[in-house]
């Protein structure tokens, strides 16, 4: 079953997908996390007269997530440890895990909405480490701030996935297959679904 999609089997192939240059470490994913993040509040709301469809949510909602595991990859970040602070300490083997196992309670407010206040922390710190120099060679707060903006993002992945009926293995199965597919056929530079 695909809701319990191992964690440690995406961070695989996600990694092994990342092909922007060392140069480009924590500031690529941050800046392609806003970008697809963009793509799904388009696809959801933009196109509210029509159901977004499944696939195409889906689709995106894998960029995302791609794009969150190698921001934490990049900051050298385990991901265990991220998603124990959305589970507030229980260790998480797969994604289902993340989802269902959160102790903290849903705060009513909106996922979108908090995944837009994370990502713009994230963006904030990537962008004075272009201006100031320091790349993604973060001191302790700023890898605390990324951390703390990373882990929620994830739960805020997880109260939309259930809004919209879906299952964050699934999203994770998904988009591992396609960018598998992609590597294999050397389609993974380009743009679009249809590479």
């Amino acid at each position: 079953m695909e809701s319990k999609y191992r964690i440690d089997d995406y961070v695989k192939v996600a990694r092994s997908t990342a092909i922007y240059p060392e140069t480009a470490k924590f500031t690529y994913p941050v800046l392609g996390l806003a970008g697809e993040y963009g793509e799904v509040v388009d696809e959801v709301f933009l196109d509210a007269k029509i159901k977004p469809a499944k696939r195409a949510l889906i689709a995106e909602l894998g960029d995302v997530l791609w794009y969150v595991f190698n921001t934490m990859l990049d900051l050298d970040l385990q991901v265990h440890d991220i998603a124990d602070i959305v589970t507030g300490g229980l260790r998480c083997e797969t994604f289902e895990d993340i989802c269902f196992q959160r102790l903290k309670p849903r705060d009513g407010r909106s996922p979108w909405l908090k995944m837009t206040v994370h990502i713009g922390q994230l963006a904030e710190v990537a962008k004075k480490g272009l201006r100031d120099g320091y790349g993604s060679n973060l001191d302790e707060v700023k890898r605390a701030v990324c951390a703390n903006a990373l882990a929620q993002i994830l739960v805020s992945l997880c109260e939309i996935c259930d809004k919209q009926h879906l299952s964050l293995g699934e999203i994770a199965a998904s988009n591992n297959r396609k960018l598998t597919s992609r590597k294999n056929r050397d389609k993974l530079k380009g743009d679009g679904n249809d590479r």
